[in-house]
């Protein structure tokens, strides 16, 4: 996933706004073509079912499809990678980046490589979702290439958008508000990413920082 990352982003940070926002959407239509194309690895469509043994470390006995290790695994990640996200934001990287989100025109001519910070910033982006992605196969037991969807590549804008960019807490209750939605509201309406695209809307019109930008106001 890190030497992905560093790949697609040497090409794609080049670029700004809505042609990058195109072009990662076109590597990720490409890697869904090429893996459904593959299917004799990646299983295609139907995808890939798989097990792990237990094994022991430090003399303990580890199985990761034990509820209670997959939570604590899973918690111990997710607490991590907020730390690290909150200690990021504060350093000099995340205040160049914070600065690149709000004018990256003015960045360059502070001293800064915008290139660098940009690539800097995918990178390590890709790298948490590349582990995102493996416990997510590992919670499943099941890995298919319908995690290249469009819908996968999306989602997590949704959640930036409707929790609030450019904070820390923001996409977490943007991850909390979406899980609790769609869990209930799909169960009633079929279509009900139509509901999803209305609400994403009306909290970008009436608060263009997301819910935590307009509680912070």
């Amino acid at each position: 996933g890190l030497a992905a990352a560093f790949i697609i982003g040497a090409i794609a940070v080049r670029l700004s706004e809505a042609y990058f926002v195109i072009i990662t959407l076109l590597y990720a239509s490409v890697l869904l073509l090429l893996a459904n194309n593959l299917n004799k690895i990646t299983g295609g469509n139907d995808g890939l079912s798989f097990n792990l043994q237990p094994f022991n470390l430090l003399g303990m006995r580890i199985d990761l499809y034990e509820p209670r290790t997959m939570y604590f695994l899973l918690a111990g990640v997710a607490v991590l990678f907020f730390l690290f996200t909150l200690m990021l934001s504060r350093s000099r990287l995340g205040l160049v980046l914070r600065s690149v989100g709000d004018n990256q025109n003015r960045v360059p001519f502070l001293g800064y490589n915008l290139y660098r910070y940009k690539l800097a910033a995918f990178v390590i982006a890709g790298f948490m979702t590349s582990v995102s992605g493996i416990l997510y196969a590992l919670r499943l037991h099941y890995v298919s290439t319908e995690f290249l969807s469009f819908r996968m590549s999306v989602m997590p804008i949704v959640w930036v958008l409707l929790g609030g960019r450019g904070t820390v807490i923001g996409p977490v209750i943007g991850v909390a508000i979406m899980t609790i939605f769609e869990y209930y509201v799909s169960a009633i309406v079929t279509n009900y990413l139509i509901i999803v695209g209305v609400l994403l809307i009306l909290v970008m019109r009436w608060s263009p920082r997301g819910l935590v930008g307009y509680l912070q106001s």
